[in-house]
């Protein structure tokens, strides 16, 4: 497929050339003034242009929810957040003279009047650009030695927002061989927005550009069409398949737009030849629209069909988005009743532009995430030779769910994880010793982490976490710390190599925090108590400082002890 941008030719002469236009509700409760202060009125442009706006509301403001902005006639982009700044590629349209035009869209529905710049395009094209490349699909970067192949998954995220932002900064840090971006670039995903919110190669989501394999959602349409979502990702087809690490990859197109779910369509027919010729033991099939969800969009009925046909051929992971929210179903079959031989389904569409609470309940529904912001994030897969294990990760640095899937058709799983290295024992205080250790390797995934003190087992870690801590442990005492590993099917490897750690004797090992100090007029100390974090020093004869102390680390009372403090510039002891 080739596709083309649908612009506007330019204009003969523009509508307006005020840079800035004030208006409001019937009742005048407030008025809204957007100006537009860069580019200048009358200038003429070449190459990425930036944009500003600005928006000043005087009286009782509702908030302003996002700025649209306009060539004229034609949806350009919108902006959600303050400072309204974005960059106007004007190599991606035909030179001439143009309607530069934003307004402000306010949380009580009033849209303002359109402030707008004559601006001109001139960078020599005549006619609207053509993309003529071609996409090929990524099969990822191959991870260090002893490291797992990591996969990615989210979607809903590239709008301009800060939490989505926040998501980008997440997903790298989870340094992805391949990453999977579940649709939607907001608010409609044409090019000036595929280039500000998704991102040139190596800004923002466009960081991941050349590891990212894409599928398209609902908001990349506008009128059946979607050139920014094709364009961008150089005339992706609308569903493809491909291998990467030993697993087959199918990404689909569940939008209403092709609607193509049933036999005899083209992308049914596809998927059943496609699914057909797979020799891959483990697949996942990824796609924007859930066939099951909680959400307020509900389920994509239309989807049956192709869920069938995944269940049929043991597709093994479902990876879905849409709703604003995180969802795991548990494995379901072709009638979506709970089996551990179907296929479980995923929904990760907090991504980065908002989070949507849940609008009911369902027992097959193993684990969500709805609240804002803590459920924003991405899922992070390690992919291995017989299964997937997985950890849903928020931008907090928090795992709010893991666990292991294992493949259709892999043999019974009788291998134990590989033992853990690199353990560390670390005393905290008399009765804590924080552990951390390296990750171990399964055929399938590692379930949990077994830790052990003096060869008794006093504690567990989910498989995505490397860290625990022993708050049990009593001062002065010596112990042997060891951790092993297992995965869902009961193997646990050997335990690792002892850690051995004495904890501190709290009698001769004391921790002092200066706390807020407490003045009190000398003449009456029962009253005005002051609250200062820093002590206080102005020379007042009838005013004392103290300083409180307070013993951290102690497991019993405090018998005797020696306090030393310094004293200093208008301080005494």
């Amino acid at each position: 497929m080739v596709s083309s941008l649908l612009v506007s030719g330019p204009l003969a002469s523009p509508a307006h050339a005020a840079a800035c236009e004030t208006s409001g509700p019937a009742g005048g409760a407030y008025t809204v003034e957007i100006c537009i202060t860069n580019p200048l009125p009358g200038a003429t442009l070449v190459g990425n242009q930036t944009v500003d706006a600005v928006v000043t509301v005087t009286g009782s403001s509702p908030g302003i929810a996002k700025l649209q902005f306009y060539l004229g006639t034609d949806y350009l982009l919108t902006d959600f957040e303050s400072a309204y700044t974005f960059t106007l590629p004007t190599d991606k349209f035909v030179d001439g003279t143009y309607s530069l035009e934003g307004e402000a869209v306010m949380r009580d529905g009033f849209i303002s009047t359109r402030a707008d710049v004559s601006v001109t395009f001139s960078n020599g094209i005549t006619s609207p650009p053509v993309n003529t490349n071609t996409f090929t699909p990524s099969s990822g970067t191959t991870p260090p030695a002893g490291q797992p192949f990591t996969l990615v998954a989210t979607g809903d995220g590239a709008a301009g927002r800060s939490d989505g932002d926040a998501v980008v900064s997440t997903i790298a840090g989870m340094n992805p061989n391949l990453l999977l971006y579940l649709g939607d670039v907001y608010e409609k995903g044409t090019s000036t927005e595929f280039y500000n919110w998704y991102g040139p190669d190596g800004v923002s989501w466009g960081q991941f550009r050349s590891i990212t394999n894409p599928t398209i959602g609902n908001h990349e349409y506008t009128d059946g069409l979607a050139p920014g979502y094709f364009d961008y990702w150089d005339n992706v087809p609308d569903y493809y398949s491909y291998d990467a690490n030993g697993w087959h990859f199918i990404s689909l197109n569940s939008t209403s737009q092709l609607g193509e779910f049933t036999p005899g369509t083209p992308q049914y027919d596809w998927l059943a030849a496609d699914l057909a010729a797979n020799t891959n033991q483990c697949s996942v099939a990824y796609f924007h629209d859930p066939v099951q969800s909680i959400g307020p969009q509900g389920g994509e009925a239309d989807m049956i069909p192709i869920w069938q046909l995944l269940v049929d051929e043991g597709v093994d992971i479902v990876l879905t988005a849409h709703e604003h929210n995180y969802q795991r179903w548990v494995a379901m079959d072709r009638d979506f009743v709970a089996n551990p031989a179907g296929i479980p389904q995923f929904v990760l569409g907090a991504g980065g532009h908002g989070i949507r609470a849940t609008t009911s309940s369902d027992s097959r529904v193993a684990s969500y995430a709805d609240t804002n912001p803590t459920a924003f994030g991405a899922l992070r897969l390690e992919l291995n030779q017989d299964g997937a294990a997985f950890a849903y990760e928020n931008t907090a640095g928090s795992t709010l769910d893991s666990g292991t899937i294992t493949c259709s058709g892999a043999p019974a799983d009788v291998q134990a994880p590989t033992v853990p290295t690199g353990l560390v024992a670390t005393p905290v205080s008399g009765t804590q010793v924080d552990l951390s250790w390296e990750a171990s390797s399964d055929n399938v995934g590692v379930e949990e982490y077994g830790v052990y003190r003096d060869g008794i087992l006093i504690g567990t870690a989910p498989g995505s976490q490397l860290t625990y801590s022993d708050t049990t442990a009593s001062p002065n005492t010596t112990y042997d710390y060891t951790v092993d590993a297992a995965d869902a099917a009961g193997n646990r490897s050997a335990q690792s190599a002892a850690q051995t750690v004495t904890t501190p004797n709290p009698s001769s090992s004391f921790t002092f925090a200066a706390g807020a100090d407490a003045y009190v007029d000398d003449a009456n100390p029962s009253s005005n108590f002051g609250t200062s974090s820093q002590l206080r020093v102005d020379g007042s004869p009838v005013l004392r400082s103290y300083v409180r102390f307070d013993v951290a680390g102690l497991s019993g009372p405090v018998t005797s002890a020696t306090l030393r403090v310094l004293a200093g510039s208008n301080h005494s002891t």
